[in-house]
């Protein structure tokens, strides 16, 4: 199971964030492309965790994913921040598919923590973009358990 491609795939799902960034959805996985326009949303993988028992890998699996909301001013960034926030926080039980067809469970999602911040553009100018950054951990079911 691709995580990106899942994630991905089911946020595509939220209407609101459809309207927002465009179809295709600006979602991008670590890095935007340098022609993006703003409002976009980047999502990294920070950390997964995966239990495991005496008797093997299990199929659960933490994942904390960062979400970095970058807009061009504070009232589009709380418009994509929030309703990203709104679809995905306190989620549960929704099927999470990569784009082979491979399914897994989103047991259960929540955000950990929320920061607001500015950032300079990477060119060096004057110009700062307003950012959201949020981290959720994502308890995937996962199909195939996989060793740490």
């Amino acid at each position: 199971m691709d995580i990106f491609d899942g994630v991905y795939n089911y946020i595509s799902g939220s209407a609101t964030l459809l309207t927002l960034l465009g179809n295709p959805l600006k979602l991008y996985p670590e890095i935007a492309p340098q022609t993006a326009a703003r409002p976009y949303i980047i999502f990294t993988n920070h950390s997964t965790n995966r239990e495991v028992h005496l008797n093997g890998a299990s199929a659960i699996a933490d994942f904390y994913v960062q979400f970095d909301v970058y807009a061009d001013n504070v009232s589009d960034r709380f418009l994509v921040s929030d309703a990203l926030r709104n679809y995905l926080h306190t989620r549960q039980n929704a099927v999470l598919q990569d784009n082979t067809a491979n399914r897994a469970v989103l047991e259960w999602a929540e955000i950990q923590s929320d920061m607001q911040i500015m950032k300079p553009l990477m060119d060096g100018s004057e110009v700062a973009m307003f950012c959201r950054e949020m981290v959720f951990r994502l308890v995937i079911d996962e199909p195939k358990p996989t060793l740490p």
